[in-house]
């Protein structure tokens, strides 16, 4: 692609050449860089990319966009404001921009995202249309994983490529997550949701944010910036965070509300699932869902709502919701002789609580939650998660992802906040393998356990390593043995 129509339309301010190169590639990392690329300088909060500039010419590259004057031994050198906005905005145009194939709904908060993509593409696939999903568990059409990123929502080139993908394979919708880190990088740029939901927020990456406000801030730009004109915001009115987005047009959600656009009456959640009765603008919904917790049923309202800003009728939205299973790793429920495992995604004290006050409602006679949290991440949500697990009758602590950090000293910082409660059964087992054991052979007959934390994940990260390592092949590992006993 010539270089000048990759340009055409970026907010370029400054160029020091006319020359108009065949381009072959487009990177950010000089590593990266073979001929005919064109080197895009991030700014980092670890590397700048506009040091590697040079290194990126020596190495083949055939033009540099930077934010600022760099050394490029003569190479075409162009300036823009936001090298991120423009990188996303390039990355769009190299694939063909794929984004105009798709109607596109937006998933943010801090709890739900994944859930709710999955039940939205449920009620889309009812109603005759091909969706894709892509989050924090992979992209997916047609139930089938075809990638996985890693990140809940990708850089801007490995997400305009699985757009491309997921159109290649005859899409015309996607639910989509869209975490604050990639609101406030710029991932996102150049695309324009259809319809957009704020589910919820709670304390998470402040490591990254700072602040509340701050996190908040990042998550509104969704709405504020990526929103298309004639799009739909969906927020949950019983959230004080979310209820604060503003929006030209909104739906607002609520399992308590009754004057919120979308509410839910004559609820019902028990083991078999949920069932609600739901008032939309549209008419009356009768749900009913496999999934289970007051958590889902506001997951479910939330889908209802991006359901209805796509224009979906309502028999569809009813078929696609009690088809749905949810998202893995979410509530995901294993079986066992005597004993019920849940593997789920908790990792703040907001999910990890919700989680234990659903499977609390669901009547277990004893209730044990397995659980650790991760290194090199928040220090600051520790000693709360820890009060959080304080609600179940066992507690044990392990590991999470460690990665550098040392997994007892994490642990120690977990029990401040355990120690708080006075919990009367607390055990310490920085092996997750043997924690899942510990838990499983010593439940009693009847008993639910939770093993938090890390959901669909397989793996696990010890120092740099990283070891495959699944909640879900453990539990039902040591279900099969216990069975043969």
């Amino acid at each position: 692609m010539r270089l000048s129509h990759l340009l055409s339309g970026i907010d370029v301010r400054a160029a020091s050449s006319k020359a108009d190169p065949e381009i072959r590639a487009i990177v950010c990392d000089s590593r990266q860089v073979r001929d005919g690329a064109l080197f895009v300088c991030l700014p980092g909060e670890r590397f700048d990319g506009h040091d590697f500039a040079r290194d990126a010419v020596m190495r083949g590259a055939a033009a540099v966009l930077a934010e600022r004057p760099v050394e490029v031994g003569g190479a075409p050198l162009f300036l823009v404001p936001s090298a991120r906005k423009a990188l996303a905005e390039l990355a769009l145009r190299w694939e063909g921009n794929p984004e105009r194939e798709l109607r596109l709904a937006g998933v943010t908060g801090t709890n739900g995202k994944t859930t709710t993509t999955f039940l939205l593409a449920s009620i889309l696939e009812a109603a005759g249309e091909k969706a894709g999903i892509l989050g924090t568990v992979g992209t997916f059409v047609g139930g089938e994983r075809i990638a996985n990123t890693g990140l809940t929502t990708p850089g801007p080139l490995e997400l305009a490529a699985e757009l491309r993908r997921i159109v290649d394979r005859g899409c015309t919708c996607a639910a989509m997550e869209v975490s604050s880190h990639a609101l406030e990088q710029e991932r996102v740029a150049g695309l324009r949701f259809a319809a957009a939901a704020f589910t919820n927020l709670s304390r998470d990456h402040l490591d990254y944010h700072g602040t509340m406000e701050a996190y908040f801030a990042a998550k509104s730009r969704l709405f504020s910036e990526r929103l298309a004109e004639e799009g739909v915001a969906v927020v949950n009115a019983d959230d004080p965070w979310a209820s604060r987005v503003g929006a030209p047009r909104v739906l607002r959600f609520s399992l308590r509300d009754r004057a919120a656009d979308i509410f839910a009456h004559e609820l019902r959640i028990s083991m078999e699932g949920i069932r609600m009765e739901v008032k939309t603008p549209s008419g009356p919904l009768t749900i009913r869902s496999s999934l289970v917790g007051e958590h889902n049923a506001e997951n479910l309202l939330c889908a209802v709502g991006l359901a209805l800003a796509l224009g979906v009728k309502r028999q569809a939205i009813e078929q696609g919701l009690e088809r749905s299973a949810g998202a893995p790793g979410r509530l995901e429920r294993i079986e066992g002789k005597g004993v019920t495992v849940f593997v789920d995604y908790a990792h703040t004290d907001a999910a990890l609580a919700a989680a234990i006050r659903t499977l609390r409602r669901l009547g277990p006679a004893r209730l044990s939650v397995v659980f650790g949290c991760g290194g090199d991440r928040d220090r600051g949500k520790r000693a709360p998660m820890g009060e959080a697990a304080a609600m179940a009758d066992r507690v044990i602590v392990t590991s999470d992802n460690p990665r550098s950090e040392d997994p007892e000293a994490i642990i120690r910082e977990i029990l401040v906040g355990i120690r708080r409660t006075h919990h009367p059964d607390v055990t310490v087992e920085p092996d997750r393998r043997r924690a899942i054991e510990l838990a499983i052979e010593g439940a009693v007959p009847g008993e639910a356990v939770l093993i938090a934390g890390k959901g669909h994940e397989d793996y696990q990260i010890v120092g740099t390593e990283r070891r495959h390592f699944d909640d879900r092949e453990e539990a039902r590992r040591v279900l099969a043995e216990l069975s043969r006993r």
